[in-house]
């Protein structure tokens, strides 16, 4: 459905993006471990926006086993 739309989407998006601003860091920084400093950045953000998911389908199906 659209989320599955949407993750294939991100995917295509951060296929690219990823290797690019790694390579542009380490040239720009002349430094290996600045371009792998963006991985753990793509990372964090990823966590961040993945915690504001709600776990919904751990509550429905808990309370429709309570009322039984």
């Amino acid at each position: 459905t659209e989320m599955f739309g949407l993750y294939a989407l991100s995917g295509k998006a951060t296929a690219f993006m990823g290797p690019a601003l790694l390579a542009w860091v380490t040239v720009a920084f002349d430094s290996q471990r600045a371009g792998m400093a963006t991985i753990i950045v793509f990372l964090i953000v990823g966590l961040c926006l993945l915690a504001g998911v709600p776990d919904q389908r751990g509550e429905n199906t808990g309370a429709s086993k309570v009322g039984r």
